[in-house]
Parts: structure tokens; C-alpha cells; sequence
């Protein structure tokens, strides 16, 4: 059954990126199955099966901006929020 996170990376601009973003998670990412945008600042909802992998999704977008300089976590400014429940 599909599972939904909810990502928000800094600096990303859903109105300009959105269709690269998801094209990137879903050609990077088998287990992604469909990338939403959100009415919040830089925020995708994931919808994916297995297990989360929410750190490296964040990270491949911020490879968008700056594919020769990977950073930490802390340094790029991300946060990732929690797994939604599921809807059933």
C-alpha cells in the first residue's frame, strides 16, 4: 500500500521547479510513485512504497542547485516532516 511524506527543501521554487523536481525523484527513486506539490513554500508530498527515504530525496533536490557541492543536513537547512498515516 502506497505511503505519503511530506519534504520540504529551502530555496526550492514550486512554480519554476516542480517539474524537474519530480522528474528527478521519480527517475532516481523506483519506489516513488508520484511527487505532489504543495501550497507551502517548498514543500512535495512523496508518495512511495517500502521504506522512507526522505534524507536522500531532500539531498538529490539540493543536487539541483548545487550537483558539485554535497552538504549536510544541517548546513542545506531542511527539514523533513513526519510520515502522514496512512488514509485507511
Amino acid at each position: 500500500m502506497p505511503r505519503t511524506c511530506r519534504i520540504t527543501v529551502s530555496g526550492l521554487d514550486l512554480t519554476t521547479d516542480f517539474g524537474r523536481a519530480r522528474g528527478r525523484l521519480l527517475a532516481s527513486f523506483p519506489r516513488i510513485e508520484d511527487v505532489v506539490a504543495t501550497t507551502s513554500p517548498g514543500t512535495l508530498l512523496v508518495v512511495y512504497s517500502g521504506r522512507s527515504n526522505a534524507d536522500a530525496w531532500v539531498e538529490t533536490l539540493h543536487g539541483m542547485h548545487e550537483p558539485s557541492a554535497p552538504r549536510s543536513a544541517a548546513a542545506v537547512g531542511w527539514h523533513r516532516f513526519f510520515d502522514l498515516p496512512d488514509a485507511s
